[in-house]
């Protein structure tokens, strides 16, 4: 490895040149993974105690340096090691390395659900798991042993969780781009994003392969969506058909926050996440780029979830039943999905499994409106039928309605119907008072609106 030349800056860290070791040691009071910036280059510790960098222009490969957990200096490099590497095409299926990635913060039960899901049905692979600062000392412990029983599984704990920076997911963004850090010092071919209240149904290397054959048919693509949809998203224009390819493609997202990364197009097009899913999806496909959706998807979100807003939980966050949340996936259900010529809705690919809900199912906070909104629109599309809310009791044992009342059910009612309302009716207060200060404005600018006769 050629000598690399660095200063200090800021951090009154006065460090000699082509002495980077005795400079980390010297900061070692600092937490990692640090994000250490210059004009030339950045320089991330990472917290398995390596280090990677990157040019502002793209990201070198994994530097080889065993350092402590943290840094706090500035740096400039003058020369670095790049390693040759396999261009994308030339590595083999059966090789490429797949990183899984869950990020969550608090909802220990549907933490621990992703991420159980994850090593019973993902063996091969790795998998990463950041808590968000949940500051759960029986999610730590739970995490802890997982960790102990699997050498493919590390956990990390963030210190923070800034909700000012997003009021839904708060630093949800920042956690995703430190394990894109760390996935591409270990030179990861693919990060699989899964978010805490998802879960793997199924897995194989079959996957991947064809994961392959889409990122060849799509140059411009970087994020491939894994995740199961609901058949409410047939009701918009969110979806198109490629007919060259045969592929799907969704119209209003380059990128999305969940699926599989193309690690070597996320370097090369100096991809970051935003502020919000939509600002990075908007500037991606803004650029060109579009995601394409797996047609054999593996990943469901638990429909009906509890919800963190603002730092606070909303909804309950109740303990499994059966071995996970979903029931995975048998083979003849696997054959069918892989069967198909569109890719299966979330109605077909989940399964509550000890549980009943309704369908189709929603998968986000239910203080809006929006649930309903989208009941209106099947009915006006399909007729009356289309828009009543169904019962899916495939998870249950037995029939009738005894075995309804004996197991629980998602959503429970009053969220259901009142937590909508009760949106709905702040919509209609907030765009009230918009009018009522309009016109108050032009009364006391003299400039009332003359009486229509």
């Amino acid at each position: 490895m050629e000598e690399v030349g660095i200063r200090t800056d800021a951090t009154g860290l006065q460090c000699e040149e082509r002495d980077i070791p005795r400079c980390y040691t010297r900061a070692a009071d600092m937490q990692a993974p640090a994000v250490i910036c210059s004009s030339l280059v950045r320089f991330i510790a990472l917290r398995d105690g390596s280090w990677a960098a990157q040019k502002v222009t793209g990201w070198s490969n994994h530097i080889g340096l065993v350092a402590t957990q943290a840094a706090g200096i500035a740096i400039e490099m003058e020369t670095l090691e790049r390693l040759d590497q396999p261009s994308e095409d030339s590595r083999p299926s059966d090789d490429t390395r797949v990183l899984h990635v869950i990020v969550g913060h608090k909802l220990r039960n549907h933490l621990l659900n992703a991420v159980d899901s994850v090593v019973a049905l993902a063996k091969e692979d790795d998998l990463l798991v950041i808590d968000n600062a949940s500051r759960d000392e029986r999610l730590d412990r739970a995490l802890k042993e997982i960790a102990s029983r699997n050498s493919q599984v590390q956990v990390w704990h963030r210190s923070t969780n800034d909700v000012s920076q997003n009021p839904k997911v708060g630093g949800l963004y920042g956690a995703y781009q430190e394990a894109f850090w760390y996935a591409d010092s270990q030179l990861y071919d693919y990060v699989h994003l899964l978010q805490g209240d998802m879960q793997l149904v199924w897995w194989r290397r079959e996957i991947v392969k064809e994961a392959d054959r889409l990122f060849k048919l799509h140059p411009s693509c970087v994020n491939i969506v894994t995740l199961a949809l609901s058949r409410d998203k047939s009701l918009g224009d969110e979806l198109r058909f490629d007919e060259r390819t045969g592929s799907v493609l969704l119209t209003k997202y380059g990128m999305t926050d969940t699926g599989l990364y193309h690690m070597r197009r996320w370097r090369s097009s100096d991809l970051e996440f935003g502020p919000s899913e939509q600002a990075h999806a908007r500037r991606a496909l803004d650029r060109g780029i579009v995601a394409v959706l797996h047609p054999w998807p593996c990943v469901v979100p638990v429909p009906w979830p509890p919800a963190i807003r603002h730092g606070k939980q909303r909804g309950a966050d109740p303990e499994r039943r059966k071995p996970f949340f979903c029931r995975p996936l048998d083979e003849p259900e696997i054959a069918g999905v892989r069967s198909s010529s569109t890719p299966e809705p979330l109605e077909t690919v989940c399964v509550p499994w000890g549980w009943w809900c309704l369908t189709p199912m929603w998968v986000s906070d239910l203080a809006d409106p929006g649930y309903w909104i989208l009941r209106y629109k099947g009915a006006k599309q399909n007729g009356l039928a289309a828009g009543v809310p169904r019962i899916d009791r495939r998870g249950i044992p037995g029939a009738g309605w005894l075995a309804l009342v004996a197991n629980p059910h998602r959503p429970s009612f009053v969220a259901l119907f009142i937590r909508p309302a009760n949106a709905l009716v702040h919509v209609i207060l907030q765009r009230w008072a918009a009018s009522a200060r309009t016109l108050a404005r032009r009364l006391l600018a003299g400039r009332l609106p003359d009486k229509q006769h």
